[in-house]
């Protein structure tokens, strides 16, 4: 028999059969939360963030205790004891078909990793690590929709694009990447309306919250949705330059020139310079006139979730250019939604954490 680890929503297990499913209390919710993601884990890890008070050697008895325990009380053996811990191979989790069902499915919502789990001020470092797996799996989540959101609208799906955008947006009322999209969105399926609505209920969330204004790129994007208005027919499936990109970029051909020598020698550049100069939009001409090139921006918050960027950049590459069946295990570390990953030990298991 084969079990079900439910962390969306209320911590469970549940068999393959449907017949038996077993609510978690908060000690096992939480201990086979952390070997799910973070396995194989050392046993005095996992011990020390269980029962950060004891001592060593008791937090270890406690943590064999609490593990015989939940094997009586399910009679299955769902974590593999050894020098580290990792889940039984009988045992998955619910995190990948969640992410494909994001994807697939335009009514599938995210869901909250391990719901309203509370852990007490007595567990202070679980807490913590709580708190960074739920951000990233909201990261997670949110490339997932990213993905989807920009595969309709390269295919012309418009109104799927934007079911997508949508519930992005509203996982981000802060985004600006995801304000434009909307934007964009709606204009071109002939709601210039909606369109400005978007960029004046963003606007004022701004300067209510914030304090701040929407970006150059942002209010340029507003004023060339109100220059095109009468220039492109409603329901349009292709998406026309002006809307990805204002329609031209003047007076930075020594810029452009220097990036590409550095290109052509294999030299790193860095681009600087003040707020709304055009930096971005340098960069994106410049990656736009490549082939094979991939342009991806940073957001705010991405220092706090583990290889944040970089799981955008390989899902970008994986959209362009699908990995090699062999790969595809490799990947899975960082982008959970292509399936199981392998297990990792040592050094590498704390890289991929960490």
């Amino acid at each position: 028999m084969t079990w079900r680890l439910h962390l969306l929503g209320q911590p469970r297990l549940q068999s393959s059969d449907g017949g038996r499913q077993h609510t978690l209390p908060v000690k096992d919710a939480a201990l086979l939360a952390v070997v799910a993601l973070e396995g194989p884990i050392a046993g005095e890890r996992l011990a020390a963030l269980l029962w950060p008070q004891a001592t060593a050697r008791q937090a270890e008895t406690s943590l064999r205790q609490r593990l015989f325990r939940l094997r009586r009380h399910t009679q299955a053996t769902l974590v593999v004891s050894g020098t580290q811990l990792r889940l039984a191979p009988d045992v998955d989790t619910d995190l990948a078909p969640a992410l494909r069902a994001l994807a697939g499915d335009t009514q599938a919502a995210p869901v909250e990793l391990l719901g309203d789990l509370a852990v007490d001020d007595e567990l202070p470092e679980l807490a913590a690590w709580l708190h960074v797996q739920r951000r990233q799996w909201q990261a997670r989540c949110q490339g997932v929709l990213a993905a989807a959101a920009e595969q309709h609208e390269k295919t012309g799906a418009l109104a799927r694009a934007l079911v997508y955008a949508k519930r992005l947006a509203e996982a981000d009322a802060l985004a600006e990447h995801a304000q434009r999209r909307l934007m964009r969105l709606h204009y071109l399926r002939g709601d210039r309306a909606a369109a400005i609505a978007v960029f004046e209920h963003f606007e004022r969330r701004l300067k209510d919250e914030l304090g701040t204004r929407p970006s150059a790129e942002t209010i340029e994007l507003m004023a060339t949705i109100e220059r095109s208005a009468a220039q492109l027919p409603a329901h349009r499936a292709v998406v026309p330059v002006s809307l990805i990109r204002p329609p031209q970029l003047v007076g930075r051909e020594p810029e452009l020139a220097a990036l590409a020598r550095c290109w052509a020698a294999g030299r790193v550049f860095v681009v600087s310079g003040e707020a709304g100069v055009g930096k971005s939009r340098l960069l994106q001409t410049w990656v736009d006139a490549r082939d094979g090139v991939i342009g991806m921006q940073a957001r705010p918050g991405d220092a706090d979730v583990a290889y944040a960027l970089l799981a955008r950049l390989l899902r970008a590459l994986h959209a362009r250019h699908p990995p090699a069946t062999d790969q595809v295990p490799a990947l899975a570390l960082l982008l959970p939604e292509l399936g199981a990953a392998p297990a990792v030990t040592g050094e590498a298991q704390r890289a991929v954490v960490h």
